[in-house]
């Protein structure tokens, strides 16, 4: 999405609340730092180059409660390394590449945000390392991560997201490895696998996700989704059917040729 061009002058609606699918220019870039009671904010095709005065605009907006900034191409590279982001946020979406040797340094300045609950992000280029420091986030409630981790490990640790209720892995193509340490993702309540083509097991931990109603697995392997189905039919009572025994709706599909079904 290009985004709306915002006509000059935008700066004299100081009292402007709301302002969304605007596309990024210099000139708007400069003029929006004067909207300091906006609530919702959502800008469109970002550029690197749109990076600081983007940062700046935004570090004054203190009472900002939704942002969403969507870049200009999938590669883009959004260099955040000072980008401040208010208390009062609580739904953030970032899609665009991160710069990889500064992003855990920015995402451990979130460690702030006790307000966000629903964090996006897209085409971020997030590994092992970096996933780790977005545990930082406890007061988060819904993760959604989209074409925008590119490790083959994803490991949960004692104690993270403790407040998590959804989380999406979408377009994760290397992902092989999911681990679930006892007491991470406490209440949990629904999981999503999509397009995780190498994910030929169930995550390792799954069974102390007491709280998990919902496990949806599409596109991960063929491999996976043919095994769960098997197992589901089989008389004998497998390793994977008792870890996921506890969970109400276990649903497989294949998008490729329009099968989903529920085995549980």
């Amino acid at each position: 999405v290009g985004g709306v061009n915002v006509p000059n002058g935008i700066q004299h609606l100081a009292g402007l609340r709301a302002l969304e699918c605007v596309k990024a220019t210099p000139v708007f870039l400069r003029e929006v730092r004067a909207l300091t009671e906006l609530r919702t904010f959502t800008v469109c095709n970002v550029r690197s180059e749109h990076s600081a005065d983007l940062s700046n605009a935004i570090s004054k907006m203190s009472h900002l409660v939704h942002l969403e900034i969507v870049a200009a191409a999938e590669n883009e590279v959004l260099r955040f390394e000072g980008l401040y982001l208010p208390l009062t946020l609580s739904w953030l979406g970032l899609a665009g590449q991160l710069e990889k040797t500064s992003m855990p340094k920015l995402l451990s300045s979130w460690s702030h945000l006790n307000s966000l609950t629903q964090l996006q992000l897209a085409f971020s280029n997030i590994d092992e390392e970096t996933f780790s420091c977005l545990c930082v986030l406890h007061g988060l409630r819904s993760l959604g991560l989209m074409k925008a981790f590119e490790g083959k490990r994803l490991e949960f640790c004692a104690g993270s997201f403790p407040k998590l209720r959804f989380l999406h892995i979408w377009g994760a193509a290397q992902l092989n490895q999911v681990r679930i340490e006892e007491s991470a993702l406490k209440i949990l309540a629904e999981l999503w696998f999509t397009d995780c083509p190498e994910l030929k097991f169930l995550p390792d931990g799954i069974e102390h996700l007491a709280a998990l109603e919902k496990l949806y697995l599409e596109d991960t392997s063929e491999e996976l989704i043919e095994k769960l189905r098997q197992e589901r039919d089989s008389d004998e009572c497998s390793e994977d059917v008792m870890k996921i025994s506890h969970i109400r709706n276990v649903t497989v599909a294949l998008s490729h040729n329009g099968f989903e079904e529920r085995i549980r």
